[in-house]
């Protein structure tokens, strides 16, 4: 993660004075509320960036319209630490008031939060889904349980979606 960050940096000079790092403490209170180990790559992310992202997922030109209004607004990307980490304890405390929640029994086993998409209130999570490979692909799970893989590994994702796509050509 660190090689492919320094060419994103040659690219966007100023890029790594934007992004700011999780904290050793951050990452564990995580993997305390996972309750599983981080993939390398997302682990590196995190050290990397997991405070602040930069311009990495801003300014992906996507937009949600609102069916019922025919309102648009723009797609907010959160890959922060603090999102995940409020994923998991908004869960968390559903969990414990019996709530019932879509995959309630395959997020610290099959999925792994690692960002939120805000365009409404129920919005959509990107996940690293542990489901077929410990080589874990990105999936989006939408507020209806639909499932689609966006990239075959973390480290794809962030080629294809960082920059606007603007370094897939490294895939």
């Amino acid at each position: 993660m660190e090689e492919l960050f320094e060419r994103i940096e040659q690219k966007f000079p100023g890029f790594k004075n934007q992004i700011k790092g999780a904290s050793t403490e951050e990452i564990r209170e995580l993997q305390d509320l996972v309750a599983r180990p981080l993939p390398a790559d997302y682990l590196s992310f995190l050290q990397l960036a997991g405070n602040e992202t930069g311009e990495l997922f801003k300014g992906q030109g996507l937009a949600w319209s609102d069916p019922e209004t025919s309102e648009t607004y723009p797609l907010l990307f959160d890959f922060t630490i603090n999102a995940v980490k409020k994923h998991y304890r908004k869960i968390t405390g559903k969990l414990r008031r019996k709530e019932r929640l879509p995959h309630q029994n395959r997020f610290n086993t099959d999925f792994l939060c690692i960002g939120t998409q805000h365009h409404s209130e129920d919005g959509g999570y990107y996940y690293l889904d542990f489901r077929q490979s410990s080589e874990p692909p990105v999936v989006n799970i939408d507020a209806y349980d639909e499932i689609t893989v966006l990239a075959a590994t973390f480290r794809e994702f962030i080629l294809l979606f960082g920059f606007q796509g603007r370094f897939k050509h490294l895939i």
